[in-house]
């Protein structure tokens, strides 16, 4: 029915889409009075009992209609769904590489020692405080900058060994914990890590 000739206002102004995202189908209808009276003069001749049918009868088209959608709904929900995996795929392939040193411990400027992958890294310092006499190892470990996404949602294994721990090449391995930045002591003799000094 042309809007001319309408008996009833449609707002569907909400409709749109976005690709992977979510998708809006919201109608609404109201009555129109001024254009209503040639479509409802032959029905107000009508009795009681045949407009409640009619009216039934038009619900039940209307439920039927709406299962379809429903069904089209979830359709889309599938599609929309292979959209956003794809969408995932480019932004990984789309990530510049990341510098790394291939799993394996590389001495770098000013002592600093690294070792990291395509998803991890984790750097520690070795400095000795005189004042203590004492080395003062200060650490580092977080997920790499540019694909943090990526690492949580390959499930890549991090860099931490038996217990949470990782062993330190140097001074007499040492072994710590690292669930975030911390520093902590070796000892000058033993070369072993106080209890409780993360």
């Amino acid at each position: 029915m042309s809007d001319k000739d309408s008996f009833y206002y449609l707002n569907a102004y909400q409709d749109g889409i976005t690709p992977g995202q979510q998708v809006t189908i919201q109608h609404r209808i109201s009555f129109n009075d001024w254009r209503a009276g040639p479509h409802i003069a032959p029905l107000v001749g009508l009795a009681g009992e045949e407009i409640m049918r009619r009216k039934e009868a038009s619900i039940a088209l209307e439920k039927d209609l709406y299962a379809q959608l429903k069904k089209l709904a979830e359709a889309w929900d599938e599609q929309a769904a292979q959209t956003m995996l794809l969408e995932r795929a480019l932004e990984y392939v789309h990530t510049p590489e990341v510098a790394h040193t291939s799993n394996e411990w590389k001495e770098g400027e000013n002592g600093v020692w690294e070792i990291s992958n395509r998803t991890y890294i984790m750097r520690y310092r070795i400095s000795y405080e005189k004042a203590a006499d004492s080395y003062l190892v200060s650490c580092l470990q977080r997920p790499q900058a540019a694909r943090p996404q990526i690492y949580k949602l390959l499930g890549r294994q991090h860099l931490c060994g038996a217990a949470g721990q990782e062993k330190i090449p140097h001074y007499g391995g040492g072994t710590a914990l690292h669930s975030g930045p911390f520093r902590f002591v070796l000892s000058p003799v033993s070369g072993t890590v106080p209890a409780g000094s993360q």
